[in-house]
């Protein structure tokens, strides 16, 4: 009996190993999803500031436009002033050029506040860019770690697959069945391996006439509230059967 007992917790022990590798393959996809979706997002807010600042930099050049525009009036002013003799001409003439200065001058403050907002705008578009780098950067990492550590779970697979097949060759036919109900109605664990009168999977007590018998090792029990096979292993028992770390 203390054979079958052994067999029927290293059958748990390669299910646990092969359990944490699909769940590591599940993590991975998830990741991967998660971190497109993250990206996806942030590249769609930077596509819309990457917009406004085409839009903004568009204002600066017509606003310097304008200026070259109104400099080349008050130019021609200044021109046309020299020209002129009739005092009611240069009037009108000294009117059109403080005109045109003052229209520059405003010209010239709306170019600087717009070339302020330019560079707020530019500066904040470089940070953005640089959390992206540092996030994808970050997720690679993160991603990259947990690939290798998938590799290395799936080095063992074959080898663990294989004892796998010879524990339940070697188990009787109808206690390898039930082993299996079990695992399929419990989240694949139906060995649970205790030290002390609690079921460790549903923590429930245990019979004192049972752990006794657990401690004896010469009866398969099971966990009278979920039904899970019980095993006495001490504190310091066996070491579990794993995948390479």
């Amino acid at each position: 009996m203390n054979e079958t007992l052994s067999m029927l917790l290293e059958l748990q022990q390669i299910d646990d190993a092969l359990r944490d590798l699909s769940q590591l393959r599940s993590q991975l996809e998830e990741m991967r999803k998660e971190n497109q979706q993250a990206l996806a997002a942030l590249d769609e807010i930077l596509s819309i500031r990457g917009a406004k600042l085409a839009e903004v930099r568009g204002l600066c050049e017509a606003k310097e436009a304008d200026i070259k525009e109104s400099e080349a009036n008050i130019a021609r002013s200044r021109q046309r002033l020299n020209t002129l003799t009739h005092q009611r001409e240069q009037q009108a003439a000294t009117r059109e050029l403080e005109t045109a200065k003052r229209t520059t001058q405003q010209r010239n403050e709306d170019l600087v506040k717009l070339l302020e907002q330019l560079e707020a705008s530019e500066s904040e578009h470089r940070r953005r860019q640089k959390d992206r780098e540092s996030l994808l950067a970050e997720m690679q990492a993160t991603e990259a770690d947990l690939v290798r550590r998938i590799a290395e779970r799936e080095a063992g697979v074959t080898e663990l697959t294989g004892r796998r097949s010879a524990l339940s060759g070697k188990l009787p036919r109808d206690l390898t069945s039930k082993y299996e109900r079990i695992s399929k109605a419990r989240q694949g664990v139906a060995v649970v391996p205790i030290a002390a009168p609690t079921c460790t999977a549903c923590r429930m007590s245990v019979a004192p006439q049972t752990f006794i018998r657990l401690q004896r090792m010469e009866t398969l029990e099971t966990c009278t509230y979920c039904n899970r096979f019980l095993i006495y292993r001490p504190t310091d028992g066996e070491p579990e059967v794993g995948l390479s770390e």
